[in-house]
């Protein structure tokens, strides 16, 4: 498996809470094979959005013409916690530890500078914690009792009442800003900046 960004760039999906610090955290993984039909591929910046992580887009070239197909609800697998003995977690820490003992610390992780903007630091470190997740999940699956459960396709609910009059105006200015922001090259200080974290904040 490759993350869509082995094939385009990307500047960030994640800003942390201080609105400065940035990080490329969310993926797309496809197969090899599967990346030549990937034409366009980028994260979502919008100043409505209540997440520190960016949505991201993935676009791919696909027949003219598809079979048509009814999707249902979906079926959902996760381990079940509930279910699992003493037997499974003793089984499942001891998995993962060896899998986590296993994983090559990246070089990055000496660095001392507080301050550090050197990208392949980030790269290494944002890397790195795939992998540790990647394993969790997967030892996960591999030692606790999975449950199955169904969920429904939700059909889109209406505004709340008062959303218009209490909400939106505190939106438009978040987005307002945010344009401004992002026009004059996502700058992390000075009054701009100061602004758009103000209304970000008000509006979330």
């Amino acid at each position: 498996m490759k993350s869509i960004w082995t094939k385009f760039e990307a500047d960030y999906s994640y800003r942390h809470t201080d609105l400065k610090s940035l990080s490329l955290i969310d993926h797309f993984f496809v197969t090899e094979s599967f990346l030549d039909t990937c034409i366009f591929a980028a994260p979502l910046h919008f100043g409505d959005n209540r997440s520190n992580h960016s949505p991201i887009m993935l676009k791919i070239n696909i027949p003219l013409f598809t079979a048509k197909e009814n999707v249902g609800g979906l079926t959902i697998k996760r381990p079940n916690w509930k279910k699992a003995y003493s037997e499974d977690i003793e089984e499942y820490s001891y998995k993962l530890n060896e899998k986590l003992l296993q994983l090559p610390l990246p070089s990055s992780f000496g660095c001392l500078d507080v301050s550090c903007q050197n990208v392949v630091h980030s790269l290494e470190r944002d890397s790195h914690v795939l992998d540790v997740l990647c394993n969790t999940i997967e030892t996960s699956f591999e030692c606790i009792p999975v449950s199955e459960s169904h969920s429904k396709i939700m059909k889109k609910r209406p505004n709340l009442h008062g959303w218009k009059v209490n909400v939106l105006p505190y939106k438009n200015d978040s987005l307002f800003w945010h344009s401004i922001w992002l026009s004059m090259g996502k700058p992390k200080s000075g009054g701009v900046f100061d602004v758009m974290k103000h209304t970000r904040n008000k509006f979330h």
